[in-house]
Parts: structure tokens; C-alpha cells; sequence
């Protein structure tokens, strides 16, 4: 692959994922006609074998000698598209990415809203419109890199940015996007306990399709601007 050009995405982690599928559905017939669970197993030892060569290979770094992006140690070059799962109705996330990637884009840029995932303090919420994880993985089955944008303040013209209402409940004096202790305790406690065990997994070197995540947003426009929070 040629600097400039992208690589086919359809070469990574969701394709070995699939390997892992087809072998599951080949040892569920094999048991419906009566296989020895022997077969069965090294089938499915086969396929997770291969899932882990392909997730073992994977990187994603920026070569600055070259001035470019490198995907697996070969230059790749990021079109990216902005679309939020939680603007669209689950069943229409993959026709919309299908569109996406027919308009020419490589990678899929969303944002997490912290608001729609803790509505409540400690009650996460990461089903049905809420399913960033089906959503993303969506798109790796179309091909697409993702680059996340998971706040805590995510702008994006919703309320509070993203940041959820009770906040303000627990706090009526609370500093948003800064050092503060009340602050900085939910955001940890979001970020530990809710957020990054379901991105983890998705992460582009674990064989998920997140190459970047960018925290915060448009930080610098904002007149807290405490450096120490940025550090």
C-alpha cells in the first residue's frame, strides 16, 4: 500500500470474528447429525487461534518521519465522517453506515453522551439506542475504522454538553470541566466503572476498530481552562 492510498479494512479483527462465527454454525450442524464433541472443539480452538493471530498483528501508529499514519506498519490515510448513534434509530445504524462508507469514507467518527448512559448516578445504561458497542462493532463489519470522542463534555449541541443533569443536583456550585473534587470523582467513577471496560475490548489493538480517542472537546475555547485538568 502506497502513502496516500487506504488499506481494506475488511482484513482485520471482524473478519477473524467471522471465522470464529462460521465455526460456531459449522459445530452447531455438526452436533444437530450427531458429531463427536472432539471435532467440535478443535474447530472452535482452530478458529479463536486464527482470531488471535489477526488481533496479535494489529497496530496503529503515527510515523513522523513520514508524516503519515500507519495501519498495521503500512502508511494509511483517514476519511473520516461524523455520525452519532444516538441521533440514529438502532435499526438504521448499519444502512447509514453502508452510506457512509459508499460516499468514500474510511473511518466513522462518533461521540459517547455521558448524559444518556448514566441517567442516574451508578445506573449505566448501554442497551438498545444506548448500544455504542453494536453500533461500533457495525461498523467494523462494514470495513470502517472509528474514532471516538467520549468527552466527559462533548458539545455536539446537546444539553450540558453531554454532561448529565444531576451534577448540578449533587453540587449546585460544582466547577464542569476542571479539577474540581466533585467533578472529578463522577467523571473517574464513569470513565473506571462504565465506560472503559466496554471500550476496551473495541480498541483497535485489542481487535476492535478504535484507532484514536479524543478526550474532551474544544477545551481550549472554554473559560475554566484549568491546565491541570488538561494535563
Amino acid at each position: 500500500v502506497k502513502a496516500g492510498q487506504t488499506r481494506p479494512q475488511h482484513e482485520s479483527a471482524a473478519g477473524a470474528n467471522r471465522v470464529v462465527r462460521k465455526a460456531c454454525c459449522i459445530t452447531e450442524d455438526l452436533t444437530m447429525a450427531g458429531a463427536p464433541s472432539l471435532l467440535q472443539s478443535l474447530l472452535l480452538l482452530a478458529a479463536f487461534v486464527a482470531t488471535l493471530a489477526k488481533i496479535g498483528d494489529r497496530s496503529f501508529t503515527i510515523d513522523y518521519d513520514n508524516d503519515c499514519f500507519l495501519q498495521d506498519g503500512e502508511p494509511v490515510q483517514i476519511v473520516s465522517g461524523s455520525m452519532h448513534y444516538y441521533r440514529i434509530h438502532p435499526t438504521d445504524w448499519t444502512d447509514r453506515i453502508k452510506k457512509l462508507r459508499y460516499a468514500g469514507f474510511n473511518t466513522l467518527e462518533t461521540y459517547i453522551e455521558w448524559a444518556s448512559h448514566e441517567k442516574e448516578i451508578g445506573k449505566y445504561d448501554f442497551t438498545g439506542a444506548n448500544n455504542f458497542t453494536d453500533f461500533i462493532l457495525k461498523a467494523q463489519e462494514e470495513g470502517m475504522m472509528v474514532l471516538l470522542r467520549p468527552g466527559p463534555f462533548i458539545d455536539a449541541e446537546r444539553d450540558m454538553g453531554g454532561l448529565p443533569y444531576w451534577l448540578l443536583r449533587e453540587d449546585p456550585n460544582i466547577k464542569l470541566r476542571s479539577m474540581d473534587p466533585t467533578f472529578v470523582k463522577f467523571v473517574d467513577a464513569w470513565y473506571a466503572d462504565g465506560l472503559l471496560p466496554e471500550l476496551k475490548p473495541l480498541l483497535y489493538s485489542n481487535g476492535g476498530p478504535i484507532i484514536m480517542v479524543q478526550v474532551e472537546n474544544e477545551y481550549g475555547a472554554d473559560p475554566t481552562c484549568d491546565y491541570e485538568y488538561t494535563s
